[in-house]
């Protein structure tokens, strides 16, 4: 597990621990085993974020379907495939998907498969790998960015 992961290398000197996600429905549970670690640890640096975190901004002007955030086999999750592993993608299966709540309700807890009818959670339809070269180069440069400042030192201020 992640906790085992930590506790096995804090012995050895380790001091900083950033993890990153590539799928939304870690993001939970990674931050509860993240703040029982520093419960356990108070001097450790610890972290957590999916990739999509260091996106996000930029992919809204990159999407053009309906949904501008990235979810499930969405355009951007297949736009970055097409660049990634072009020959993974199944164009002929490409479908727009999903289901939310109407009036919108924050925080809503569903399974999976009452939000879509085959997996997908988005507008699969609308992706290029050009698309997905942008929005990985944007993760790229937002983590690589947020890692050298974990490295290197960052501060906490005032607002």
């Amino acid at each position: 597990s992640l906790r085992d992961v930590v506790k096995s290398l804090e012995p050895h000197g380790f001091r900083k621990f950033y993890v990153i996600n590539g799928h939304g429905g870690n993001s939970e549970p990674n931050g509860i085993a993240m703040r029982q670690l520093k419960a356990e640890f108070p001097t450790l640096t610890l972290g957590h974020s999916g990739y999509f975190e260091y996106a996000k901004v930029a992919t809204v002007g990159i999407l053009e379907g309906p949904s501008k955030e990235i979810r499930h086999a969405c355009e951007a999750e297949v736009s970055l495939m097409m660049y990634l592993h072009p020959t993974l993608v199944r164009a002929d299966k490409l479908r727009n998907d999903g289901l939310v709540s109407e009036p919108f309700i924050p925080g809503l807890i569903h399974h999976f498969d009452e939000q879509t009818e085959e997996g997908s959670h988005g507008f699969a339809t609308f992706a290029t790998p050009e698309k997905g070269k942008l929005i990985f180069e944007h993760a790229v440069e937002g983590l690589t960015k947020a890692m050298k400042a974990l490295a290197t030192g960052y501060v906490l201020r005032s607002l």
